[in-house]
């Protein structure tokens, strides 16, 4: 049969809105973590808003701290690109480093 003739209802999707952690929270999330390496996990995570295999797959050839980008290769959608990184983070990169 034609598609023209076809008549099939669209799937409706639920649009939910994200939670999002105030800064009280975020911060005892990060005194929670004892490791300076989960620390900057959750900074990551949360601060450049990665995905967990984004973040399990980020390089230090893909950190820029001169111009503060990080960059995300192969992410949702096999497509690269580039996030902001934050003092605070490149300092604690930068330690762990």
């Amino acid at each position: 049969m034609p598609y023209e003739y076809l008549c099939l209802p669209s799937i409706k999707h639920e649009k939910k809105l994200p939670v999002v952690l105030s800064k009280s929270e975020v911060w005892s999330m990060l005194q929670g973590a004892k490791l300076l390496k989960h620390k900057i996990l959750i900074g990551l995570l949360y601060g450049c808003g990665l995905r967990c295999m984004e973040a399990r797959s980020v390089r230090l050839q893909d950190l820029d701290f001169d111009r503060k980008q990080l960059k995300v290769v192969q992410g949702k959608g096999k497509k690269d690109r580039y996030v902001p990184l934050s003092v605070h983070l490149i300092r604690g990169v930068k330690k762990y480093i």
